[in-house]
């Protein structure tokens, strides 16, 4: 089970974040799904977790998630990432730059039956 968790959150980034693929990763995740993110106002159901990720998907030319390491124990799975791309829109307050940036990211993911049902993104 730990490792059918650890390929359920690979697929999931690749999904939303590396591919974009929201139509593919929406089963994926949990029918009560909630994400939490550390610049986030307010804690995201499922629609609005994919349209932020689209969103900063649209800001960023060439994004990309490259899981540095992961570890996972029972339902809990965490990665540690490192998000690289170019700002051609702003995002989290940060303006557009003609520079590639790179962003670690922490992430905790609780799963159900398979499917992830909260995760904590910490920028």
């Amino acid at each position: 089970m730990i490792e059918e968790n650890k390929r359920t959150v690979i697929k999931l980034i690749q999904l939303v974040w590396n591919q974009g693929n929201h139509a593919l990763a929406r089963p994926l995740l949990d029918v009560g799904f909630v994400y939490q993110g550390s610049l986030s106002e307010a804690p995201m159901d499922a629609q609005e977790f994919l349209d932020h990720a689209r969103s900063i998907r649209e800001s960023v030319a060439d994004f990309h998630v490259a899981i540095e390491e992961i570890v996972a124990e029972n339902d809990s799975v965490v990665t540690f990432s490192s998000l690289a791309g170019q700002l051609v829109k702003p995002v989290f307050g940060l303006p557009p730059s003609d520079r590639v940036g790179s962003l670690p990211v922490v992430s905790i993911y609780h799963l159900r039956h398979g499917r992830v049902r909260d995760l904590t993104t910490l920028y």
